[in-house]
Parts: C-alpha cells; sequence; structure tokens
C-alpha cells in the first residue's frame, strides 16, 4: 500500500522533529530547500532542492504529489507559501491573509491595535527621507527593521538621525517581499517570549521565555532565553503576558499551529507591549527541543496532526507538564580557533541536553557578529526551575573553554 504524502517547507534542523513527526505517523515525507546538506534531507523519503518562495514551483509540486499536508515549523520564509498552496489545493492552513499578518510587521501592529494590544508608535517607510520625518517626530533613539524578516536581520538601533545613512539601506534590503522598513519607538523593559498552540481557533499557551541579549551598541542578538512552562508562571507580569499573547493570536484569528511571540513590558507604566509574533515556532531549538522539553507537550507532533485534519486536543485541550528549559549562546573575538577544550566534560554534565559544536572547531575563522547567524552554540539545558538552569549553566562556562588567535594575543568565549 503507498503512504499517503506530506510537503515540509525547510531542511533547517528546527524542521527535522515535524518530519519526524509525519514519519512516526506513516507519512511519506517530501522536503524542500536549498541546502541539500541540511538535516532534513538525510531523514526524509525525499528532497528537492528548490526555492521555497517560488510559490508556483511548490504548489506544482505539491499537486503532482497529491499531498495530504504543506506544512513547516521554524522557517519564516515558508509561512506564506505553505498558507498560499493550502489554500489552493483546498488543505489544511491558516489562509493567506492570516499568514501575511504574521510576517508583516506593518499589518501586525495594525491588527495588535485593533484587538487593543500595545504597540510603541511606528511608521512604515520606503526612504531615508521618509524615515528622518518620521524621526522627527518620535525623536532618538528608535529601532528600524525589516518589515517582513526574522533572526534579528536588519534590526538596529538608532541613536542619532545621522546613523540612518549608514544602516537604513541594508535593512531595506533585508525585507523579502514587502520591501519596507517599519520604524518605531525605543520602549523600555524587560523582553519576554510566549510560545504557543492554537487548535481550533483557541490559543493555550506553553511557556514563558526571559530573553537577555549581548551587550551591542547598535544590533539587538539573544544570547539567552529560559523557559518555564506557562502553568507555573503566576506573577502578575507574566498573567499579563500570557493574556496578551492569548488575546493577540485569537484576535487574529489563527485556526491552529504554532506562534511565537515577543514582548516588552515597562514597569514604569505597567504595560506589555507588543515586539512582533510569528505563526511558526521560535528558533535556535525552542519549538523543536526546549518546548518538548520544559513541558512534556511535542508541539511539532501536534502540528502534524493538525495539518492533516485531525484534532487531537478537542476533548483535553492542552495538558503541560512542570519545567523549565533554556539555551545559551555565546560569540567570539575576531580571528582563528586555535584550541577547544572540555567540551566533552561539558556535554556530560547532568541537565545538559545538548551543546551545538558544528560552528566551533580548531582553524574556523570567525568574524564580527552582527546578527543571530554570527553567535556560537547554543549550549541546550533543561531542570526543574530556571534557577536550576541557570546554575547548570554556570558550570558548562567553568568547563568549556576555547581560545581565538587575534592579532592582540589569544582571546577566549566572550559570554
Amino acid at each position: 500500500m503507498n503512504k499517503k504524502k506530506v510537503l515540509v517547507l525547510g531542511t533547517v534542523q528546527g524542521e527535522v522533529p515535524l518530519v519526524e513527526a509525519y514519519k512516526e505517523m506513516g507519512y511519506y515525507v517530501i522536503v524542500v530547500g536549498q541546502n541539500e546538506a541540511y538535516p532534513c534531507c538525510k531523514i526524509a523519503d525525499e528532497s528537492i532542492n528548490a526555492d521555497i518562495m517560488d510559490r508556483e514551483l511548490m504548489l506544482k509540486i505539491a499537486r503532482e504529489n497529491e499531498v495530504a499536508a504543506v506544512s513547516s515549523n521554524v522557517v519564516e520564509r515558508a509561512i506564506r507559501t505553505v498558507a498560499w498552496v493550502a489554500e489552493r489545493l483546498n488543505l489544511e492552513g491558516i489562509g493567506y491573509k492570516t499568514a501575511e499578518i504574521f510576517t508583516n510587521k506593518y499589518y501586525m501592529r495594525k491588527a495588535a491595535e485593533r484587538i487593543g494590544i500595545a504597540v510603541p508608535r511606528y511608521a512604515e517607510v520606503a526612504s531615508v527621507e521618509e524615515a528622518r520625518a518620521f524621526a522627527g517626530e518620535i525623536g532618538v533613539p528608535f529601532i528600524i527593521k525589516p518589515e517582513d524578516n526574522g533572526g534579528s536581520k536588519g534590526v538596529v538601533k538608532i541613536q542619532c538621525v545621522e546613523e540612518l545613512e549608514e544602516v537604513f539601506e541594508n535593512t531595506l534590503n533585508l525585507s523579502v517581499e514587502d520591501k519596507r522598513v517599519i520604524m518605531e519607538e525605543f520602549i523600555e523593559g524587560e523582553e519576554f517570549i510566549v510560545d504557543a498552540f492554537t487548535h481550533n481557533y483557541i490559543c493555550e499557551n506553553t511557556d514563558l521565555s526571559w530573553k537577555e541579549k549581548f551587550e551591542m551598541k547598535r544590533n539587538f542578538i539573544s544570547k539567552a532565553v529560559v523557559i518555564q512552562d506557562a502553568d507555573s508562571c503566576e506573577s502578575a507580569v507574566e498573567q499579563k503576558l500570557l493574556e496578551a499573547n492569548k488575546r493577540l493570536v485569537e484576535g487574529i484569528g489563527l485556526k491552529f499551529g504554532i506562534t511565537h511571540g515577543e514582548y516588552i513590558y515597562n514597569r514604569e507604566q505597567d504595560k506589555v507591549y507588543l515586539v512582533e509574533i510569528t505563526a511558526r515556532g521560535g528558533g535556535v531549538y525552542l519549538a523543536s527541543h526546549l518546548t518538548p522539553l520544559a513541558t512534556g507537550v511535542n508541539v511539532n507532533r501536534l502540528l502534524a496532526e493538525y495539518s492533516v485534519g485531525n484534532d487531537p486536543l478537542r476533548e483535553s485541550g492542552l495538558v503541560l507538564g512542570k519545567g523549565a528549559a533554556a539555551w545559551y549562546a555565546f560569540s567570539l573575538p575576531k580571528g582563528q580557533i586555535v584550541s577547544v577544550e572540555g567540551l566533552e566534560e561539558a556535554r556530560s554534565l547532568e541537565g545538559v541536553n545538548a551543546i551545538i559544536d558544528d560552528k566551533f572547531f580548531v582553524g574556523k575563522k570567525t568574524a564580527e557578529m552582527v546578527d543571530d547567524s554570527g553567535k556560537f552554540g547554543p549550549i541546550l539545558i533543561y531542570a526543574d526551575t530556571r534557577d536550576a538552569c541557570n546554575r547548570i549553566f554556570d558550570k558548562v562556562k567553568q568547563i568549556l573553554k576555547i581560545k581565538v588567535k587575534t592579532p592582540d594575543g589569544e582571546k577566549g568565549i566572550i559570554w
């Protein structure tokens, strides 16, 4: 008997649990991406080297294979294509208009305002001249970011209007399809992530994360995310964040799937501001590893189930386990790695799930970190509480040593 086929767009590590889920369910999995060395190509039944942004081609592949579902887990660029193809083939999907809201920061902010979620003052601009004009209204500092891209690419904090000339064109070019830049006032506060799974238009929060960023003048690059299951988040601030996320996702009208929302909480105003939200799992092993480790909920399997029309949560809803998990990254000075010590010892520590070492090895040349792709790791850790995760990480820092040869002599890890 021939297996039914499914199409997964994206072949990166974060898609692996989704591919595995489909295979466990008995489907023949076709993955599409432009790097045949990526992990999913090794475990899928079939891989196709193609651009997932080519919607007509993805539709052709899906139609020719008579797929039962088209899906993606963590790849931002796949969200619209998945929705577009699903609509045309009458497959389960979130709808193209909904996909646009979750991938376009301007539409996203408009939706948040309609629903009653606070956003910083913002504007959509297409030129330095327009940016300067809006800067005159909101003052400095302010943030610019591509209207439709993820992974901190092109996100810059502007301290004075003159800096716009240096960075605006790069940020504009990093807008994937919509070719606009979002400008918004800079809001002081603590940064949080709320992840959730939605089914039958009901949003259930899975976990809440605390973010820590590298100290950089202009760029915003996360160096640690520590998550706790949502049921254990009981403080007034945590409840505000969870309530805002649920209201936003349900207000936008998502039918099913994983969401990854980023927020700022300003204590002085006692106010939650939306940074951005997307209809996919969080990258850097969040949806693929950390949410399942902290909550016991395999959101990747749930995504696969709902994409083929199953409804496993209709009766009970989400049932969360209690726990915490985290990823920690680090940077290295510009130069060349000359030694790596303590890696296996650090890996063997109780609570260490994985240390991703594919980017640091002897002989590797290192460059200045300008976006998420320039950091190293991550180190994945799980425990009962956030504090326990941090204590395990402190042990890792004492053990793992990397030396980099620079013009100023040998230097080590920048934690």
